[in-house]
């Protein structure tokens, strides 16, 4: 057996391990958001909840299993929106945060049986966020720090989350797989251009085919952006947030 061979088998061994310890490490986050109603230290058990999701969020990339990052991603998010500072939880918030770990069972026995058919958990996932019980979400695509910044404060005044990354291979990676309600990038970014990821998302059959999309674009670039995908163009001017909000609020509007 060759070098190559060697490393598949090894690989294919350590998934097959992590895989096997999928179970228990449900259980854990399972029994933390139980514990959440008899808990006399409710940040500190949200906390390691929190915790406990990233790490299985992380080892599911690295063993192939995109479906459980993409759960883990929005529990996250959810653990993060309801988590502030008072948050009692109540029943209604209990059976919520159960709801991904039934998402995981599920998907764990999609791919104990070799079937890569994840359509009906990108489906209720979907169904969460537009139920309410998950924070309406933008990924934002930008290596400038001030643009970000002053986009995010804005978006969190309509209610949303802002999600921010600044690499487009990063970005299409999550885009294939996990539900935003808002995508806006720079035309220009690292690995993979605003142009290319839009023309990407809208071309495959994930969950974010027929998301709002937006390119952010200066002035000088303007007439070479008017080719994209792109629902809408957004100029890196003084009035920059003026149109970005306009857009975002009739977005708001024509969802109601």
């Amino acid at each position: 057996m060759g070098i190559m061979e060697n490393i598949g088998a090894l690989l294919d061994q350590l998934r097959t391990g992590y895989i096997g310890e999928l179970p228990e490490r449900f259980s854990s986050i399972e029994q933390l958001i139980i514990g959440l109603k008899t808990s006399d230290a409710v940040a500190d058990t949200m906390a390691l909840l929190y915790r406990e999701t990233h790490s299985l969020k992380g080892s599911a990339g690295t063993y192939g299993c995109p479906i459980i990052t993409t759960i883990c991603h929005q529990l996250e998010d959810l653990l993060t929106t309801i988590g502030g500072e008072g948050f009692k939880p109540d029943e209604s918030t209990i059976d919520n945060l159960l709801r991904y770990i039934d998402l995981f069972h599920q998907a764990l026995s999609i791919i104990t049986s070799d079937n890569e058919d994840f359509h009906a958990i990108t489906e209720t996932l979907i169904e969460i966020k537009q139920s309410g019980l998950a924070q309406k979400q933008c990924l934002l695509i930008e290596p400038s720090r001030p643009i970000t910044l002053m986009i995010t404060r804005a978006l969190e005044e309509l209610h949303y989350r802002v999600i921010h990354l600044d690499d487009g291979y990063l970005a299409l990676d999550r885009l294939l797989d996990e539900p935003f309600d808002l995508i806006i990038t720079s035309r220009e970014i690292k690995r993979v251009n605003g142009r290319a990821l839009i023309a990407a998302v809208k071309l495959s059959n994930g969950p974010n085919h027929s998301t709002p999309t937006m390119v952010l674009t200066s002035s000088n670039d303007l007439q070479n952006t008017r080719d994209t995908d792109a629902d809408y163009i957004i100029v890196k001017d003084g009035r920059l947030i003026d149109h970005l909000t306009e857009v975002v609020s009739r977005l708001s509007r024509r969802v109601a």
